[in-house]
This record gives C-alpha cells, structure tokens and sequence, in this order.
C-alpha cells in the first residue's frame, strides 16, 4: 500500500513538472513575441498629441510651430498667426512650449476665444 501511494506519488509530481515546463516554454515565446510586435510597433508610430478637438496630431519638431498651426488658429479669433506668436524650440519639448503658447493667449487676451480664456481662467 505504501509503495502504491509512493508510485503515485512519484507519478503525479513527474506529470505536474512536465505540464509547467511547457507552459514555462509556451510564455517564453510569447513575451519574444510580445518584445518583437512593441518593436516594431515603437519603429513605425511617429509621435502623437491630442488636439483641442480630440484628433490626434503629428509633431513636427523642425516646423516653427510644431505642426499645430491650425489647432493655434482653432482657438483664436484672426485668421493668421500674429508674428510675435511663440515659435517652437527644441530646448522646450511639448509640455515647456504649451506653457509658452498658454502665456501667450494670457498676454493676449483680445485675439484669443472665450472657450480658451474659460479654460485658462483669464478674463
């Protein structure tokens, strides 16, 4: 009786082994694959901002306004950028040259649209 338990015993753990060690391979190839689609995927986005509306939009670094002159002139009231509009520098990255262009709809209350001044708080 006890060798019988010890058999089964025996059986049992040599099983449970050989069903992790397959799953162990199984995940293994699965994170390659994971790592190998992020990749790929990483190469082939470029890199994206939402715009007011809700569309996203291409960053243009070596454009003097990033890309998003028309999400600029969407939240003002003339039909061109004024010439003292804040033009985009590397050294500001997205976040430093939104904080310039918010500074500038502050200054410039007159030619910017109630829905932005809401937005900023300006009056």
């Amino acid at each position: 009786m006890k060798l019988l338990r010890l058999l089964l015993f025996v059986g049992f753990m040599v099983s449970f082994a050989k069903a992790n060690a397959q799953t162990d391979e199984q995940k293994k190839a699965k994170q390659q694959q994971a790592v190998t689609n992020y990749k790929a995927h990483k190469k082939e986005t470029p890199v994206r901002t939402q715009s007011s509306a809700g569309t996203p939009t291409a960053l243009d670094e070596n454009d003097p306004y990033m890309g998003r002159t028309q999400e600029f002139l969407t939240r003002l009231t003339v039909t061109e950028l004024p010439k003292d509009f804040p033009v985009y520098q590397k050294s500001y990255g997205v976040v430093g040259y939104n904080n310039v262009v918010d500074n500038y709809y502050r200054t410039h209350g007159s030619i910017v649209k109630d829905w932005v001044k809401q937005k900023l708080g300006i009056q």
